[in-house]
């Protein structure tokens, strides 16, 4: 940024003249503290989140919630006095008895409003009240503060608290669109409230929305407007603002003492509204003014006073110029992308030092930057990665990784990803298809980051086991990135410096034990004799102690003693116990604790999540399972994960494996478990929990992500019974659905599929059965998705001739299934046979239900479809209007299948090229849609996509930019990762900066739409057909020909090979081939193409010649013609 000092004090000048907002502006620009709380603190505190958890969404306050100044009631004040003396008396006490560190917040609100300040002072003072450190940009942030510092502060907050009004949405927008406020300091806190709302990481997303007044839309920046949980204008505000301190504390939703408190609470306002007299309230209200006249006065005397104060220090500051523009000059996104800390296993208090490997690794890493640890199981390579990673924090970010698969070190780097703001959506490969490409680019971009913000960062890659995968992670590694590995695999790692770690030592074995028995005080003697008996392995160590102290009136002689007879029995049955330290601890455990580890022998040992083991123990009291809980880990069965982004038990694969040979499982008779019983009983929670997703986004989806790992591992393990086979049929077919809609791996939701099908198949026999018929549908439908439309057609043929053997005549499944073959065909471009199965469907379904009914509607609906891509638009429109008739009967109001046949409508209309009543449809839809969904929806995003093709139409580029770019906005929020949808917005924006004659920056769009689309399809499809048109049509702009052509050709190909008939997409390509061989001056060519073009249009609108597409091809050809006959001699 130049600084300009004539420029600067001419704006002085000009803003003595103005009024006392732009003061304010002024002073906040030059980051002086314009009011000071009277209860705030002068120093923003600079602590990193330590407890950061998801926030549930938005927050709604509204004006009303306050009273005005001069209206305060005594019923209020009644409330307020209440919370106070709760705070006090119930909720601060309770807090520091659970040692929840004080949380800081900064708050983001639009000044300028003076009532707006006013209720932000009074919400910042009940937080403040209750230990919360608030800060302000105008409040706390000191006279000489320079703009990155500010930026620093808020990024080291635990939280940021969005206040929305009308007004701070204005100077939202005002920021992003007026080239005056370029420099404002709203610029540096929008883009980092950005920064955090677009990339939270699975430590949660740290900001809270709050609206003060009207709705989102009104007052909230569009990334705001989503996800509200919270209705506070529902309730009382002191009721909420309890809430609102529980979830900024993070205090777990299972604690039910908040909810006493807040119970209280309601006594409190219920006792307030009752027992206040009229007169009572009168008394008060006059005494209340005498105070409010006095405040007003002073507030005034106090604006003399920053007025006089701000002008001097416009001065100082001018003076400094060349400073000011030292510091503010520095990049601001160098500001955002930090990495924080990540290890999920907290320091150990009783951590042996494993002095000479620990110096090893210290050496070796500032040597190599790289280092393999590398030993048996047991021996606690994992345990001093932890230590080692807690003790360099300090000095280097430090991320914990698990590496034991392909799989989950990928999702470890994507975790890093998203916490530097990373776009690795863009990368080539998909990781399920060619993870050997995917991960060294998704690794080097990390890197790339983390050299930019020059951050010296430790990454610890546990339990690894495939070395290529991990030479592709460390291909590109800067030196201020270590890495360290942790492996039981020797040989495959030698090609990098290793660390040996081996059992205890006898001196480590002896301080290891003294540690952990510390009120037995075991003699020399009693401790020599241990390590005799159980060896040196840190595991079986932590088992025998944690044995010794747990079991009541036990000691090391009496610990020997049974473990020797243990011994001794195993030797009479089957041979050498795997690990008999882990039998004599679950032979100690009651039922419940036992089961634990029996449900955990089938589960995922990295992390079973505590909503899990409640739900398989029958236990939903959290003290009784802590209890449990606890017992395990005392007994080092178990180890607890408290992270604020995962709260669950882990279990060593050791003991895992221990677990799995122990027959000795007790069975008392009221609750015997069997084997078979167990399984039975784990497959059918795991059923209740992992919940059948939706096709939109919503809360179904996090719940699926949060057991989808364990119900991986349940299926690849559990015995596959008879007896189960339904149950396994369901759990697949739900990870088939959480595949193909969540995580768009078609490939993985194939093979949940046929697994499902398989196992149907099984069950029956060979006889012909509905869940069958399902079946084959559902992988008809991945084949669809796929764009393996022949595959597809055969399994959903299947189907259909499965339902119609085992239902004769009209039947509603067949009518259904007669529906989804329609789509099939009509997604496979083939509308005249999904005519056909559209129509069939109609007449059973009429058949079947007299007058207006769902299934009629929606068959009306299908036929309109065909009938729109056979391009016979009159009668398109026909059953489309039938359609939305007889839903608007069906369904009073808004309804999600209104929406969409009006949607339709448009979309006929923009075919027949009558784009001013497209657009009216669309509107009509899209805000059909908003008042159905408040937060972001795929069906919004729809519309907002065709309104953007409407106004590209109709000339209006920057209506269609917008519009385009928020469908993005949404898409991106709505799926992570590669997805079609997020494709074609790119490749849309990218149209439209074609059209404003930017194609240098069109092709930045372009190309990360064929990216996205070459990763979730690797096969032909139309929607990358369409981007190669676009990117040909780009460069043919650009006068770079040969590229042109060879994209174009390309698209071509491939819409030939997908359409057996005229297809709009076809008849661009063939324009825009046309086109290109025009300026190259290959008329002859250039004519034949352009009369394929102007044909297959004429043939698909054949009752519209005057259809704008035929008309552009007409006008190519004139123009054509016109060059030959200048051409000619």
């Amino acid at each position: 940024m130049e600084f300009n000092k004539n420029k600067f004090f001419k704006e002085v000048k000009l803003l003595k003249q103005t009024s006392l907002v732009y003061l304010i502006f002024l002073i906040t620009l030059l980051n002086v503290s314009a009011l000071q709380a009277d209860n705030s603190s002068t120093d923003s505190p600079s602590c990193q989140s330590s407890n950061p958890v998801s926030f549930s969404g938005m927050v709604k306050i509204g004006l009303s919630d306050i009273p005005e100044k001069e209206s305060f009631s005594l019923e209020y004040s009644v409330k307020e006095r209440a919370y106070l003396k709760l705070l006090e008396r119930d909720i601060l006490p309770y807090l520091k008895r659970k040692n929840r560190k004080a949380p800081t917040c900064f708050i983001s609100y639009a000044w300028g409003d003076r009532y707006h300040e006013y209720w932000v002072k009074r919400f910042c003072e009940m937080l403040n009240k209750a230990g919360i450190q608030v800060m302000l940009d105008r409040w706390t942030i000191k006279k000489g503060n320079i703009l990155n510092e500010f930026v620093r502060k808020i990024e080291e907050v635990d939280w940021v608290i969005v206040v929305g009004t009308k007004l701070y949405l204005e100077k939202y927008n005002k920021r992003t669109t007026d080239p005056k406020e370029k420099e404002h300091v709203a610029r540096l806190e929008g883009q980092l409230i950005e920064y955090l709302v677009r990339h939270s990481t699975e430590k949660g997303n740290k900001v809270v929305p709050i609206l003060l007044e009207g709705i989102p839309e009104e007052s909230l920046p569009f990334m705001l407007r989503h996800k509200i949980s919270s209705e506070f204008t529902k309730n009382d505000y002191f009721e909420e603002l309890l809430r609102l301190i529980h979830d900024l504390y993070n205090i777990d939703n299972r604690d039910k003492y908040f909810e006493g408190i807040v119970e209280k609470f309601k006594r409190y306002a219920i006792a307030a509204g009752e027992h206040i007299t009229e007169a009572e309230q009168k008394a008060y209200e006059e005494k209340r003014k005498e105070g409010i006249i006095t405040l007003d006065k002073e507030i005034k005397e106090e604006i003399d006073v920053y007025k006089e104060e701000v002008f001097k220090l416009a001065e100082e500051l001018a003076e400094r110029g060349d400073y000011i523009e030292k510091e503010l000059n520095l990049p601001t996104n160098s500001v955002f992308p930090r990495l924080h800390s990540y290890i999920p296993q907290a320091k150990l208090n009783g951590y042996v030092l494993r002095v000479k490997e620990q110096q090893e690794l210290r050496q070796k890493l500032k040597k190599e930057g790289v280092c393999v640890v590398y030993g048996h199981g047991g021996v606690g390579k994992s345990t001093l990665a932890v230590q080692y990673g807690h003790n360099q924090k300090d000095q280097q970010a430090v991320w914990w990784m698990a590496a034991e698969t392909g799989g989950k070190l990928v999702r470890s780097y994507e975790n890093i990803a998203q916490e530097l703001a990373i776009d690795y959506q863009q990368l080539v490969q998909t990781l399920k298809q060619k993870p050997n490409q995917y991960l060294p680019e998704l690794a080097r971009k990390i890197y790339n980051t983390l050299v930019d913000c020059q951050q010296p960062t430790l990454l610890i890659l546990d339990n690894a086991e495939a070395p290529s995968l991990i030479a592709g992670c460390l291909l590109h590694r800067p030196s201020l990135v270590q890495i360290i590995i942790t492996t039981r695999n020797k040989k495959d790692f030698e090609d990098y410096s290793q660390v040996r770690l081996d059992a205890f030592s006898y001196e480590e074995g002896k301080i290891y034990i003294q540690k952990r028995l510390p009120s037995l005080e075991p003699s020399e003697k009693e401790i020599e004799a241990l390590i005799k008996e159980i060896g040196l392995i840190p595991q079986k160590l932590a088992l025998a102690t944690g044995y010794i102290k747990e079991i009541k009136s036990m000691n090391v002689e009496k610990y020997i003693h049974k473990l020797q007879e243990l011994k001794k029995q195993d030797k009479k049955g089957k041979g050498r116990l795997m690990l008999p330290e882990v039998n004599l601890g679950l032979e100690t455990l009651g039922l419940s604790a036992q089961l634990v580890m029996r449900y955990g022998t089938y589960l995922d040992p990295d992390f079973i999540p505590f909503s899990l083991v409640s739900a398989l123990l029958g236990i939903s009291d959290e003290e009784e399972l802590d209890i449990i809980l606890a017992v395990l880990e005392r007994l080092s069965l178990i180890r607890i994960i408290n992270d604020p982004s995962k709260q669950g038990i882990q279990i060593h694969r050791e003991v895992q494996a221990a677990c799995r040979e122990y027959k000795n499982w007790k069975r008392e008779q009221k609750n015997k478990v069997g084997e078979q019983s167990l399984v039975k009983s784990l497959l059918q929670t795991l059923v209740q929990c992992m919940p059948e997703i939706t096709k939109e986004p919503d809360a179904t989806w996090k719940q699926a992500e949060l057991y989808f790992s364990n119900v991986t591992s349940v299926l690849a393990s559990v015995p596959k019974e008879l007896a189960i086979y339904p149950l396994l049929a369901i759990l697949s077919d739900r990870m088939a659905v959480y595949s193909r809609e969540l995580s768009c791996d078609y490939l993985v939701a194939l093979t949940f599929h046929q697994q499902v099908l398989e196992i149907y198949q099984q069950i029956y026999k060979g006889e012909n059965h509905l869940d069958i018929a399902k079946s084959l549908n559902n992988v008809g439908i991945v084949y669809k998705e796929l764009g393996q439309y022949e595959e597809a057609l055969k399994y959903s043929i299947q189907a259909l001739e499965m339902v119609q053997s085992l239902y004769a005549g009209n039947h509603p499944e067949v009518a259904n299934f007669l529906n989804y073959l329609g789509r099939v065909y009509y997604e496979s471009e083939q509308p005249q046979e999904a005519l056909k199965h559209y129509q069939q469907a109609l007449e059973m379904v009429q058949s079947l239900y007299s007058g207006n009914h769902p299934e009629v509607a929606n068959s009306l609906h299908g036929i309109g479809t065909a009938y729109h891509d056979l391009g016979q638009f009159k009668e398109s429109l026909k059953y489309f209007q039938q359609a939305l008739a007889m839903r608007q009967a069906l369904y009073t109001g808004n309804h999600p299948l209104t929406a969409n046949s009006i949607a339709c409508l448009g979309n006929v209309y923009l075919r027949l090229g009558q784009y001013e009543e497209a657009l009216k449809h669309h509107e009509a839809a899209l805000k059909m849609k908003q008042s159905m969904y408040t937060y972001n929806h795929t069906y919004v995003a729809q519309s907002l996509n065709q309104l953007g093709l409407i106004y590209m139409k109709l000339g209006q580029y920057e209506e269609a930019l917008k519009h385009y770019k928020q469908s993005l906005e949404m898409y991106q929020t709505l799926h992570s990762g590669n997805h079609p949808n997020i494709a074609i917005s790119l490749d849309n924006i990218g149209l439209v900066y074609q059209a404003l004659d930017q194609s240098q920056g069109a092709l930045k769009y372009h190309h990360q739409a064929l990216e996205m689309l070459q990763a979730v399809y690797s096969y032909n499809n139309p929607y990358t057909a369409h981007c190669l048109n676009s990117l040909g049509a780009a460069y043919k702009n650009l006068g770079q020909y040969e590229k042109a052509l060879k994209y174009l050709e390309q698209s071509l190909k491939i819409m030939q090979g997908l359409h057996f008939s005229n297809h709009r997409f076809i008849a661009d390509s063939l324009n825009t081939l046309g086109e290109v061989y025009q300026v190259l001056g290959k008329y002859e060519l250039a004519l034949e193409y352009y009369q394929q073009a102007l044909k297959m249009r004429q043939d698909l609108y054949p009752d519209n010649p005057d259809h704008p597409d035929i008309q552009m091809v007409k006008g190519n050809i004139e123009k054509l013609e016109e060059e030959q006959r200048k051409a000619k001699p």
